[in-house]
């Protein structure tokens, strides 16, 4: 609408079900809200002018009161933590990460086995992309700062889908498994215990799956900022 009150435009068209909890993104480029269908509630976006509509989340669980927070400022796999990504490569046959770093220069590691599946991230929170492997439920993580440790979370056939899920600045540790997103929300810097308590576990049939993969990713950085506390854990 205009300043004066007029020119009222309606934005979301959800007839013949009930929207609520609308959230402007940051820079109101972007508006979520939660939207109830038949039975449960999903959260959906659309642009500001009512535009580009997009459903996030559809599973049997009720989804709702979606709020924004700004993407950390953060470049991928940037392992001197000077804000650029470096260039790496892991051999499997030898097991031997090869970075290139922007500031720090030319290394080799020799970290995890050929059958690893890598899970670099940053652990500790330092701002350095930590060397990581996932083996068969068990995380092995040679952090920058806080030096090596072992996680037992997940099992084998696991997707590790690593990331800070909880807004602290450290990665976590997390699985995806035959739809279901099951997250250890690192309260500690081990994430020690992982017991029942400590999972939280969602199934989202919707936004499980892209080309075969995880769409982590993807609801991080689709509308250029985050969607914060988007799932209910």
């Amino acid at each position: 609408m205009d300043a004066d009150g007029s020119n009222n435009l309606p934005l979301i068209n959800t007839n013949p079900y009930y929207s609520s909890s609308l959230s402007w993104s940051p820079d109101g480029a972007k508006i979520a809200f939660d939207l109830l269908g038949n039975i449960q509630g999903d959260i959906h976006a659309i642009n500001s002018d009512g535009s580009g509509r997009v459903n996030l989340t559809n599973n049997p669980a009720n989804d709702y009161k979606p709020s924004w927070g700004t993407v950390p400022n953060r470049a991928a796999f940037d392992f001197d933590g000077d804000g650029k990504s470096d260039i790496s490569v892991f051999r499997p046959n030898n097991g031997v990460w090869h970075l290139s770093r922007s500031t720090q220069g030319f290394s080799a590691t020799q970290f995890g086995l050929s059958s690893d599946k890598i899970t670099p991230a940053d652990f500790d929170g330092d701002g350095k992309t930590d060397i990581a492997v996932f083996r068969n439920g068990t995380w092995y993580l040679q952090r920058s700062q806080s030096g090596f440790t072992a996680v037992q979370f997940g099992q084998a056939g696991d997707i590790p889908v690593p990331a800070d899920y909880d807004g602290d600045g450290r990665a976590d540790v997390a699985v995806f498994r035959n739809g279901i997103w099951i997250f250890c929300k690192v309260q500690t810097i081990m994430c020690a215990p992982c017991s029942s308590a400590s999972l939280r576990t969602n199934s989202f049939q919707m936004i499980t799956m892209v080309t075969g993969k995880p769409i982590l990713q993807f609801i991080e950085t689709a509308f250029g900022i985050g969607l914060a506390r988007l799932y209910p854990f």
